[in-house]
């Protein structure tokens, strides 16, 4: 019996989300439904990143990131992170 190899090939690019932790009866880590519902959008898979140090490793086989947050997030925190991070500050016109 011969077996086949499949091999899928994804056209459509990951793209890393960082989620935030939240506090309750149930801690989780979270992000709003918006920004994964840009990505799709966009035409691109989610990848939902917690606030752990090993989710650095995943970063190499992204296609994109997106850093959702509000003061606590600026370009220059990103670009210190990421030396190799492109894109527009928050608040730049698109």
């Amino acid at each position: 019996m011969t077996r086949s190899v499949v091999t899928v090939v994804n056209v459509r690019p990951l793209i890393g989300i960082s989620t935030y932790a939240r506090a309750g009866e149930r801690p989780c880590f979270s992000v709003p439904c918006t920004y994964v519902d840009a990505v799709v959008a966009a035409g691109g898979i989610p990848v939902l990143l917690p606030p752990v140090a090993c989710a650095a490793t995943v970063l190499e086989g992204l296609g994109g990131l997106l850093l959702p947050g509000g003061g606590d997030v600026t370009h220059c925190a990103a670009q210190a992170l990421f030396p190799g991070l492109h894109g527009e500050p928050s608040g730049s016109p698109t």
